[in-house]
């Protein structure tokens, strides 16, 4: 299974939040129109909504790069 913790859009919420409810994807966003600040969709949205663009499949997953240092 695709999990989002392990893909490269996966942005994990700055607040404490132990079950990853609040992760937002990279790749839905809408940019605000008087900052232009990107404002990230949950990644849960993206997997589990309808209107998510991810859905249960994962289709925009890419993994992570690991560094191998």
């Amino acid at each position: 299974m695709k999990l989002c913790i392990d893909c490269a859009h996966f942005r994990p919420s700055e607040l404490p939040d132990p079950h990853f409810s609040l992760a937002k994807c990279a790749v839905a966003y809408s940019v605000h129109p008087v900052s232009g600040v990107h404002n990230y969709r949950y990644a849960s949205e993206e997997r589990l909504f309808m209107d998510g663009n991810c859905t249960l499949k994962g289709i925009n997953f890419q993994p992570k790069e690991i560094n191998h240092e």
